[in-house]
């Protein structure tokens, strides 16, 4: 409540009030916004749980959403009406923003004439900051974010957490849950293409009033990235950091990442900052780095990915951090190709009992598996060729790398199923000599492809993505802002989290709320600052 009042105070909304038009009437609307507003509040605009915001399709240059309260039960909808809501602007630090709102989805399927009914650019590059095409901040939770085209972002494609600032130093008593980013199309960005959670773990130290002081990140439980498409990224292709629980990355593209050749920044898919995820069915080409890389991680499992063109294809290290004690990684039924340095390769003395099997690794460069010495893992099963014609793919030119009848990884494996990688890349099960690599050969696909399941939900029963049917502060300063969560992880098992708004949440939404109160006060006053 208090961070609810808050924002009501501080956000300021002039809108433009229309009459209900037949655009509005075919898209199903309970409010209805034109292309002359650029700013709403569900506060300021009555909106209930359950209702439908419609955006008329048009040009703007930017659109922030503020205070939409939903529930778990009726959540707000927030959609593009007649035609594609088209953002673009040079001179800001963001394009799409959602700020201090809950139980929200903003999607791009509201006319079926656009597969993407958002498309957003937000190209500023410095040189005092750099904008992100669409952020999620202000300790906004339980939303969904899906079918947008960000392009041109001067820094992140999507930026989706809540950075401490010198105002709010401590978000520790606040979770970031339920978050879902899913059928976007995030390209030619300078930065990351999604930039989830911090990287300031578990904390950063920053000079405020000219004292060094302690930054505290919030955490994230329950985290979905799926089906996106990621091209031509400036930094990493995605990260993901402080997700501790309920952490699924699945069924994305990534392609050309790391096109600046900013050191430590161009990797394909990175997770790190006590994460706890699973990582699966995503196909991630072209990066001078790694394209999977895992640091400070707990339990983490690669399953079912095709890998290509890295100098590394996949990276673990525990770096002898405290949150990785005991942690398992899995790195099962893998594809991975030419890799110019290192196949897969796996550090730290941390971690207990991994497992690396079933992984077919061609061209793997001067190192195709390399397993520290001091690492407790077993190695079963993987495969290595020499070339890609060794591996008698379908079309390796094509980036098909399904299998052959002929292909030496047919029944290489061994039976992990009792794991649960019992489904190869495309959902077809493997039988109990399964093939090393993400596919196997001759198995029949299921019509649909299956999804993790939902918090509480039997582990038996994958759960479909909420929108599967037909995010950061916005400075675009690039700062990475993780801890060890509860048991339970991204494993699937039941798991009901609690709604974390204990008394530390609301410390911290206080807190929270009244820097951003004072920051738009001084706005008001003394003008627009860099936003």
């Amino acid at each position: 409540m208090l961070l609810q009042l808050a924002l009501r105070a501080a956000v300021s909304v002039s809108l433009v009030v229309v009459a209900t038009d037949a655009w509005a009437q075919e898209c199903t609307c309970d409010h209805e916004v034109t292309p002359e507003t650029l700013t709403i509040n569900g506060v300021n605009m009555g909106v209930q749980p359950g209702e439908t915001i419609c955006i008329q399709g048009g040009a703007r240059p930017f659109l922030r959403v503020y205070d939409m309260v939903g529930t778990a039960e009726a959540p707000i909808v927030i959609k593009n009406c007649d035609g594609q809501v088209v953002i673009d602007n040079s001179d800001r630090g963001y394009g799409l923003t959602l700020d201090g709102s809950s139980f929200v989805r903003i999607t791009g399927t509201g006319d079926e004439d656009h597969l993407y009914g958002f498309r957003v650019r937000a190209s500023r590059d410095g040189p005092d900051y750099s904008a992100s095409c669409i952020v999620a901040s202000g300790l906004s939770t339980d939303y969904e974010i899906d079918h947008i085209e960000a392009f041109e972002c001067g820094f992140a494609g999507v930026s989706a957490k809540t950075d401490p600032s010198c105002d709010a130093r401590d978000l520790s008593g606040f979770v970031q849950r339920n978050s879902r980013l899913h059928h976007l199309y995030l390209h030619d960005t300078g930065g990351e293409g999604i930039y989830f959670g911090s990287t300031g773990f578990p904390s950063r130290t920053r000079s405020c009033d000219g004292a060094d002081v302690e930054l505290i990140p919030h955490t994230h439980e329950g985290v979905w990235i799926h089906d996106n498409i990621i091209e031509d990224t400036g930094w990493d292709g995605a990260q993901v950091g402080v997700s501790p629980r309920d952490c699924f990355v699945y069924r994305n593209r990534i392609s050309r990442v790391g096109l600046e050749m900013e050191q430590y920044q161009m990797q394909g898919l990175q997770i790190g900052g006590g994460s706890r995820c699973q990582i699966f069915d995503n196909f991630i080409s072209n990066g001078s780095a790694n394209g999977i890389i895992v640091l400070d991680a707990a339990d983490t499992s690669i399953e079912n990915n095709v890998i290509v063109d890295f100098e590394t294809s996949i990276y673990i290290n525990d770096r002898d951090s405290e949150v990785t004690e005991g942690a398992q990684y899995r790195v099962v039924h893998n594809t991975v190709v030419g890799a110019s340095g290192r196949g897969v390769t796996l550090f730290g003395s941390r971690s207990a009992d991994n497992v690396v099997a079933n992984n077919l690794i061609v061209a793997g460069g001067d190192s195709p598996l390399g397993i520290g010495n001091e690492v407790d893992a077993s190695d079963e099963a993987n495969l290595i060729l020499a070339s890609v014609d060794e591996a008698l793919f379908v079309d390796p030119a094509g980036r098909d790398y399904q299998l052959t009848k002929l292909s030496p990884a047919v029944d290489y494996g061994v039976d992990v199923q009792t794991s649960g990688v019992d489904i190869d890349q495309l959902g077809a099960m493997r039988d109990d000599k399964p093939d090393a690599g993400a596919f196997e050969f001759g198995a029949t696909p299921p019509d649909e492809p299956t999804s993790p399941p939902e918090p509480g939900e039997d582990p038996g029963q994958p759960g479909d993505e909420p929108g599967d049917e037909p995010g950061g502060d916005g400075d675009g300063d690039g700062d990475g802002d993780g801890m060890d969560g509860a048991s339970g992880g991204c494993s699937y098992r039941d798991i009901s989290p609690g709604d974390g708004r204990d008394g530390r949440w609301l410390i911290a939404a206080a807190v929270f709320a009244l820097a951003l109160l004072r920051r738009r006060s001084g706005r008001a006053q003394g003008g627009e600052r860099a936003p």
